[in-house]
């Protein structure tokens, strides 16, 4: 009955998706790194994002699964050759929260907190490297912070204050 149909509608959103896989880990082919490394982490992000997606959200699904993608794809690019990426699951709530907000504010977020692989980054610093000006940075910071602390946004990260 619904179990079956609930897997079946899952299986579907990853095949429709599957595309998005392959044009991500294409971006982030190099020397010495077997496709394959990419794909298989591509892919097991995409069936993460189907499982965490809420889709009462604002934030259509491919924007979110995309964002899931790049970072596992990124990971795994940045991984020795022949080394697996580590599957563990470290700030897995955070992380399905930011999911959720749109790119911009999203990407202020990264920044401040050094989720793009840097260390974590001033206002002032956030605003150079988006060319933006600090208020709008700050405004943005606070937008995505409180949606974060949304008893709708999934876990609980209520705790959060300004960064």
């Amino acid at each position: 009955g619904r179990v079956r149909a609930g897997e079946a509608a899952r299986q579907t959103l990853i095949e429709a998706n599957r595309r998005l896989v392959v044009s991500i880990a294409r971006r982030h082919v190099r020397a010495g790194l077997p496709t394959e490394l990419l794909l298989a982490a591509g892919d097991r992000a995409l069936e993460r994002a189907v499982d965490r997606y809420e889709p009462r959200g604002d934030l259509a699904f491919n924007a979110f699964a995309r964002w899931w993608i790049e970072q596992a794809v990124r990971a795994a690019a940045a991984t020795p050759a022949g080394e697996p990426p580590d599957p563990g699951d470290a700030g897995a709530t955070l992380l399905t929260a930011l999911g959720q907000l749109h790119e911009p504010d999203r990407r202020v977020l990264e920044l401040r907190l050094g989720l793009t692989g840097g260390r974590p980054m001033s206002a002032g610093e956030a605003a150079q490297v988006l060319g933006a000006a600090p208020e709008r940075v700050e405004e943005a910071e606070e937008r995505a912070l409180a949606k974060l602390r949304h008893p709708c946004t999934p876990g609980n990260l209520r705790h959060l204050r300004r960064i």
